[in-house]
Protein backbone atom coordinates (compact mmCIF):
# COMPACT_ATOMS: atom_id res chain seq x y z
CA UNK A 1 0.00 0.00 0.00
CA UNK A 2 2.82 2.38 0.86
CA UNK A 3 4.45 1.99 -2.56
CA UNK A 4 1.14 2.62 -4.33
CA UNK A 5 0.65 5.79 -2.26
CA UNK A 6 4.15 7.03 -3.10
CA UNK A 7 3.81 6.29 -6.80
CA UNK A 8 0.43 8.01 -7.01
CA UNK A 9 1.62 10.96 -4.93
CA UNK A 10 4.64 11.33 -7.21
CA UNK A 11 2.48 11.45 -10.34
CA UNK A 12 -0.04 13.80 -8.72
CA UNK A 13 2.76 16.06 -7.48
CA UNK A 14 4.18 16.18 -11.00
CA UNK A 15 0.83 17.47 -12.30
CA UNK A 16 0.59 19.91 -9.39
CA UNK A 17 4.01 21.36 -10.29
CA UNK A 18 2.70 22.15 -13.77
CA UNK A 19 -0.36 23.79 -12.21
CA UNK A 20 1.90 25.89 -9.97
CA UNK A 21 3.90 26.85 -13.07
CA UNK A 22 0.75 28.18 -14.72
CA UNK A 23 -0.15 30.08 -11.56
CA UNK A 24 3.26 31.77 -11.42
CA UNK A 25 3.19 32.58 -15.13
CA UNK A 26 -0.05 34.45 -14.58
CA UNK A 27 0.92 36.17 -11.33
CA UNK A 28 4.27 37.29 -12.76
CA UNK A 29 2.51 38.44 -15.93
CA UNK A 30 4.93 36.45 -18.07
CA UNK A 31 2.19 35.49 -20.52
CA UNK A 32 -0.55 37.63 -22.12
CA UNK A 33 -3.91 37.84 -20.38
CA UNK A 34 -5.63 35.86 -23.14
CA UNK A 35 -3.28 32.88 -22.69
CA UNK A 36 -5.96 30.85 -20.88
CA UNK A 37 -8.24 31.12 -23.87
CA UNK A 38 -5.39 30.19 -26.22
CA UNK A 39 -4.30 27.21 -24.12
CA UNK A 40 -7.84 25.92 -23.72
CA UNK A 41 -8.43 26.10 -27.47
CA UNK A 42 -5.12 24.33 -28.11
CA UNK A 43 -6.13 21.54 -25.75
CA UNK A 44 -9.62 21.17 -27.22
CA UNK A 45 -8.68 21.59 -30.88
CA UNK A 46 -5.37 19.68 -31.04
CA UNK A 47 -4.07 17.91 -27.94
CA UNK A 48 -7.09 16.01 -26.61
CA UNK A 49 -8.32 15.00 -30.11
CA UNK A 50 -4.81 13.65 -30.83
CA UNK A 51 -4.84 11.59 -27.63
CA UNK A 52 -8.33 10.25 -28.33
CA UNK A 53 -7.38 9.30 -31.87
CA UNK A 54 -4.05 7.71 -30.86
CA UNK A 55 -5.48 5.45 -28.16
CA UNK A 56 -8.55 4.29 -30.05
CA UNK A 57 -6.78 3.78 -33.39
CA UNK A 58 -4.12 1.65 -31.70
CA UNK A 59 -6.38 -0.42 -29.46
CA UNK A 60 -9.91 -0.60 -30.85
CA UNK A 61 -10.97 -3.52 -33.08
CA UNK A 62 -13.87 -5.94 -33.58
CA UNK A 63 -12.69 -8.31 -30.87
CA UNK A 64 -12.36 -5.45 -28.39
CA UNK A 65 -15.82 -4.19 -29.34
CA UNK A 66 -17.33 -7.54 -28.40
CA UNK A 67 -15.28 -7.73 -25.22
CA UNK A 68 -15.72 -4.13 -24.04
CA UNK A 69 -19.47 -3.71 -24.51
CA UNK A 70 -19.97 -4.50 -20.84
CA UNK A 71 -17.36 -1.90 -19.86
CA UNK A 72 -19.33 0.85 -21.62
CA UNK A 73 -22.50 -0.37 -19.94
CA UNK A 74 -20.84 -0.09 -16.52
CA UNK A 75 -19.83 3.48 -17.41
CA UNK A 76 -23.46 4.29 -18.23
CA UNK A 77 -24.65 2.72 -14.97
CA UNK A 78 -22.15 4.74 -12.91
CA UNK A 79 -23.07 7.93 -14.75
CA UNK A 80 -26.79 7.39 -14.09
CA UNK A 81 -26.27 6.78 -10.37
CA UNK A 82 -23.91 9.71 -9.81
CA UNK A 83 -25.98 12.12 -11.91
CA UNK A 84 -29.16 11.28 -9.99
CA UNK A 85 -27.30 11.81 -6.72
CA UNK A 86 -25.82 15.09 -8.01
CA UNK A 87 -29.24 16.45 -8.96
CA UNK A 88 -30.41 15.81 -5.43
CA UNK A 89 -27.34 17.18 -3.64
CA UNK A 90 -26.93 20.35 -5.73
CA UNK A 91 -30.20 21.73 -4.33
CA UNK A 92 -28.51 22.08 -0.94
CA UNK A 93 -25.58 24.07 -2.34
CA UNK A 94 -27.20 26.82 -4.42
CA UNK A 95 -30.56 28.45 -5.01
CA UNK A 96 -30.07 30.06 -8.41
CA UNK A 97 -30.24 27.67 -11.32
CA UNK A 98 -26.91 28.42 -13.02
CA UNK A 99 -24.87 27.91 -9.84
CA UNK A 100 -26.87 24.82 -8.93
CA UNK A 101 -26.18 23.38 -12.39
CA UNK A 102 -22.45 23.98 -11.91
CA UNK A 103 -22.57 21.93 -8.70
CA UNK A 104 -24.57 19.22 -10.48
CA UNK A 105 -21.98 19.01 -13.23
CA UNK A 106 -19.04 19.03 -10.80
CA UNK A 107 -20.48 16.20 -8.72
CA UNK A 108 -21.12 14.17 -11.87
CA UNK A 109 -18.09 14.83 -14.10
CA UNK A 110 -14.61 15.00 -12.53
CA UNK A 111 -11.39 15.84 -14.36
CA UNK A 112 -11.04 12.40 -15.93
CA UNK A 113 -9.81 13.76 -19.28
CA UNK A 114 -6.72 15.64 -18.11
CA UNK A 115 -5.73 14.30 -14.70
CA UNK A 116 -7.46 10.90 -14.86
CA UNK A 117 -6.02 9.82 -18.20
CA UNK A 118 -2.52 10.95 -17.23
CA UNK A 119 -2.59 9.08 -13.92
CA UNK A 120 -4.10 5.94 -15.43
CA UNK A 121 -1.44 5.79 -18.14
CA UNK A 122 1.42 6.47 -15.71
CA UNK A 123 0.28 4.05 -12.99
CA UNK A 124 -1.43 1.23 -14.89
CA UNK A 125 -0.29 1.48 -18.53
CA UNK A 126 -1.87 2.23 -21.90
CA UNK A 127 -4.06 -0.89 -21.91
CA UNK A 128 -5.83 0.28 -18.76
CA UNK A 129 -6.00 3.81 -20.19
CA UNK A 130 -7.81 2.39 -23.19
CA UNK A 131 -10.22 0.48 -20.95
CA UNK A 132 -10.92 3.68 -19.05
CA UNK A 133 -11.59 5.57 -22.29
CA UNK A 134 -14.07 2.86 -23.31
CA UNK A 135 -15.68 3.11 -19.87
CA UNK A 136 -16.15 6.87 -20.14
CA UNK A 137 -17.53 6.88 -23.70
CA UNK A 138 -21.13 7.41 -22.48
CA UNK A 139 -19.79 9.95 -19.98
CA UNK A 140 -18.06 11.85 -22.81
CA UNK A 141 -21.34 11.99 -24.72
CA UNK A 142 -23.00 13.32 -21.56
CA UNK A 143 -20.26 15.93 -21.11
CA UNK A 144 -20.77 17.48 -24.53
CA UNK A 145 -24.57 17.31 -24.48
CA UNK A 146 -26.27 17.54 -21.09
CA UNK A 147 -23.04 18.78 -19.48
CA UNK A 148 -22.79 21.73 -21.85
CA UNK A 149 -26.48 22.42 -21.29
CA UNK A 150 -25.85 22.61 -17.54
CA UNK A 151 -22.84 24.91 -17.75
CA UNK A 152 -23.91 27.34 -20.48
CA UNK A 153 -26.20 30.11 -19.21
CA UNK A 154 -28.35 30.17 -22.36
CA UNK A 155 -29.11 26.43 -22.04
CA UNK A 156 -28.82 25.35 -25.66
CA UNK A 157 -27.18 22.42 -27.45
CA UNK A 158 -26.14 22.63 -31.09
CA UNK A 159 -24.68 20.06 -33.48
CA UNK A 160 -21.59 22.25 -33.79
CA UNK A 161 -20.92 21.95 -30.06
CA UNK A 162 -21.76 18.25 -30.01
CA UNK A 163 -19.44 17.38 -32.92
CA UNK A 164 -16.42 19.00 -31.30
CA UNK A 165 -12.82 18.02 -32.18
CA UNK A 166 -12.34 15.87 -29.06
CA UNK A 167 -15.38 13.77 -29.87
CA UNK A 168 -14.43 13.62 -33.55
CA UNK A 169 -10.98 12.34 -32.52
CA UNK A 170 -12.69 9.44 -30.77
CA UNK A 171 -14.86 8.71 -33.81
CA UNK A 172 -11.89 8.81 -36.20
CA UNK A 173 -9.85 6.52 -33.96
CA UNK A 174 -12.81 4.13 -33.71
CA UNK A 175 -13.10 3.92 -37.50
CA UNK A 176 -9.35 3.49 -38.09
CA UNK A 177 -9.11 0.80 -35.42
CA UNK A 178 -12.36 -1.00 -36.19
CA UNK A 179 -11.77 -1.26 -39.95
CA UNK A 180 -7.98 -1.56 -39.63
CA UNK A 181 -7.41 1.37 -41.97
CA UNK A 182 -3.67 1.77 -42.69
CA UNK A 183 -2.39 5.22 -41.79
CA UNK A 184 0.96 6.84 -42.65
CA UNK A 185 3.56 6.46 -39.92
CA UNK A 186 3.91 10.25 -39.70
CA UNK A 187 0.24 10.54 -38.64
CA UNK A 188 0.79 8.02 -35.86
CA UNK A 189 3.96 9.80 -34.72
CA UNK A 190 2.29 13.22 -34.84
CA UNK A 191 -0.67 12.07 -32.74
CA UNK A 192 1.65 10.45 -30.20
CA UNK A 193 3.80 13.59 -29.89
CA UNK A 194 0.79 15.89 -29.52
CA UNK A 195 -0.96 13.68 -26.97
CA UNK A 196 2.18 13.65 -24.78
CA UNK A 197 1.59 17.36 -24.16
CA UNK A 198 -1.92 16.90 -22.77
CA UNK A 199 -1.40 16.64 -19.03
CA UNK A 200 1.32 19.32 -18.63
CA UNK A 201 -0.56 21.83 -20.78
CA UNK A 202 -3.88 21.16 -19.06
CA UNK A 203 -2.41 21.72 -15.60
CA UNK A 204 -0.58 24.87 -16.71
CA UNK A 205 -3.96 26.10 -17.95
CA UNK A 206 -5.55 25.24 -14.60
CA UNK A 207 -2.91 27.21 -12.71
CA UNK A 208 -3.16 30.16 -15.10
CA UNK A 209 -6.94 30.38 -14.63
CA UNK A 210 -6.59 30.18 -10.83
CA UNK A 211 -3.84 32.81 -10.92
CA UNK A 212 -6.19 35.31 -12.55
CA UNK A 213 -8.29 35.45 -9.39
CA UNK A 214 -7.70 36.55 -5.82
CA UNK A 215 -6.71 33.49 -3.81
CA UNK A 216 -8.46 34.76 -0.68
CA UNK A 217 -11.82 34.90 -2.42
CA UNK A 218 -11.31 31.38 -3.76
CA UNK A 219 -10.62 29.89 -0.31
CA UNK A 220 -13.48 31.26 1.80
CA UNK A 221 -16.52 29.40 0.46
CA UNK A 222 -17.46 26.65 2.93
CA UNK A 223 -19.88 25.03 0.51
CA UNK A 224 -17.07 24.43 -1.99
CA UNK A 225 -15.03 22.60 0.65
CA UNK A 226 -17.99 20.36 1.41
CA UNK A 227 -18.55 19.74 -2.29
CA UNK A 228 -14.86 18.86 -2.78
CA UNK A 229 -14.96 16.45 0.17
CA UNK A 230 -17.91 14.71 -1.43
CA UNK A 231 -16.15 14.58 -4.81
CA UNK A 232 -12.73 13.46 -3.53
CA UNK A 233 -13.51 11.31 -0.50
CA UNK A 234 -17.14 10.25 -0.15
CA UNK A 235 -17.80 9.06 -3.71
CA UNK A 236 -14.61 6.99 -4.12
CA UNK A 237 -14.93 5.85 -0.50
CA UNK A 238 -18.41 4.47 -1.16
CA UNK A 239 -17.07 2.66 -4.23
CA UNK A 240 -14.26 1.10 -2.19
CA UNK A 241 -16.75 -0.11 0.44
CA UNK A 242 -19.02 -1.52 -2.26
CA UNK A 243 -16.17 -3.40 -3.92
CA UNK A 244 -15.27 -4.97 -0.57
CA UNK A 245 -18.83 -6.29 -0.33
CA UNK A 246 -19.43 -7.20 -3.99
CA UNK A 247 -16.49 -8.73 -5.88
CA UNK A 248 -15.95 -7.17 -9.31
CA UNK A 249 -13.12 -7.55 -11.85
CA UNK A 250 -10.03 -5.71 -10.63
CA UNK A 251 -9.76 -3.72 -13.88
CA UNK A 252 -13.28 -2.37 -13.39
CA UNK A 253 -12.61 -1.50 -9.74
CA UNK A 254 -9.45 0.42 -10.70
CA UNK A 255 -11.27 2.39 -13.42
CA UNK A 256 -14.22 3.29 -11.18
CA UNK A 257 -12.06 4.37 -8.22
CA UNK A 258 -9.65 6.37 -10.41
CA UNK A 259 -12.61 8.09 -12.10
CA UNK A 260 -14.38 8.93 -8.84
CA UNK A 261 -11.15 10.10 -7.13
CA UNK A 262 -10.36 12.80 -9.67
CA UNK A 263 -10.63 16.51 -8.79
CA UNK A 264 -13.27 18.79 -10.26
CA UNK A 265 -12.65 19.71 -13.87
CA UNK A 266 -12.00 22.85 -15.88
CA UNK A 267 -15.19 22.80 -17.92
CA UNK A 268 -16.91 24.66 -15.10
CA UNK A 269 -14.52 27.49 -15.97
CA UNK A 270 -14.07 27.08 -19.72
CA UNK A 271 -17.72 26.74 -20.75
CA UNK A 272 -19.11 29.67 -18.70
CA UNK A 273 -16.13 31.87 -19.71
CA UNK A 274 -16.80 31.14 -23.39
CA UNK A 275 -20.32 32.51 -22.92
CA UNK A 276 -19.24 35.53 -20.87
CA UNK A 277 -20.74 34.12 -17.66
CA UNK A 278 -19.35 34.02 -14.12
CA UNK A 279 -16.82 31.23 -13.57
CA UNK A 280 -15.84 32.05 -9.98
CA UNK A 281 -17.51 28.95 -8.51
CA UNK A 282 -15.68 26.74 -11.01
CA UNK A 283 -12.36 28.43 -10.18
CA UNK A 284 -12.91 27.80 -6.46
CA UNK A 285 -13.63 24.15 -7.09
CA UNK A 286 -10.61 23.77 -9.39
CA UNK A 287 -8.20 25.27 -6.86
CA UNK A 288 -9.41 23.50 -3.72
CA UNK A 289 -10.01 20.08 -5.31
CA UNK A 290 -6.68 20.02 -7.16
CA UNK A 291 -4.68 20.98 -4.06
CA UNK A 292 -6.61 18.53 -1.85
CA UNK A 293 -6.32 15.87 -4.56
CA UNK A 294 -2.56 15.89 -4.11
CA UNK A 295 -3.24 13.88 -0.93
CA UNK A 296 -6.69 12.34 -1.41
CA UNK A 297 -5.96 10.68 -4.78
CA UNK A 298 -2.92 8.71 -3.47
CA UNK A 299 -4.96 7.80 -0.38
CA UNK A 300 -7.90 6.42 -2.38
CA UNK A 301 -5.73 4.47 -4.81
CA UNK A 302 -3.57 3.03 -2.02
CA UNK A 303 -6.75 1.81 -0.27
CA UNK A 304 -7.73 0.17 -3.54
CA UNK A 305 -4.53 -1.86 -3.30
Amino acid sequence: MGQIFLNTFSQTLLLFIFMLTGFLLKRRKLLPDNSAQVLSKLEMLVILPALNYKVFAANFNRAVLREMGGTMLWGLVLLSIVFALALLLSRFFAKDRNTRDIYTYSFTIPNYGYVGYALMAALYGETMLFRMMIFVLPISVFTYTIGMYLLLPYKTITWKRLLNPSFLGILLGLLVGLFEIPMPAVITQASASASACMAPLAMILTGFVIGSRQIKTLLTDTKVYIACAFRLLILPGLALILFRMIPVPRELAIIVVVYLSMPMGLNTIVFPESAGADSSVGAKMALISNVAGLFTIPLMLSLLG
